[in-house]
């Protein structure tokens, strides 16, 4: 299941659904075997997932981050702001800037 999650994530469909139905299994199932397997649950691990791969992607492309929003799962700019500063304690755009000058210096 995890390996099914790391090879899809940027699916913006991606839900506890989508797993329970490719397993053949109940959604709450799904769920309570996945916290009980990582020790964390689907949609944290989903979204850490996802700003990793953001990150590289911020680092290594000129990609918009509107584009990368899209190219990692997520429909919407705001909802990947709000999830990227969650996680990160900045906005992707402030993280690319560091990232840039961090460079140069």
């Amino acid at each position: 299941m995890k390996a099914y999650i790391d090879a899809h994530y940027a699916n913006a469909d991606l839900s506890l659904q989508m797993l329970a139905e490719q397993f053949s299994l109940s959604k709450n199932y799904v769920s309570r075997l996945f916290k009980e397997e990582t020790g964390e649950n689907f949609i944290d691990y989903l979204t850490a997932l996802r700003i990793f791969h953001s990150k590289q992607l911020l680092e290594e492309t000129g990609t918009s981050i509107q584009d990368i929003a899209g190219l990692v799962g997520y429909e919407h700019y705001f909802s990947f702001n709000r999830a990227f500063k969650k996680l990160t304690g900045f906005p992707p755009s402030d993280f690319r800037k560091k990232r840039f000058t961090d460079k140069i210096l």
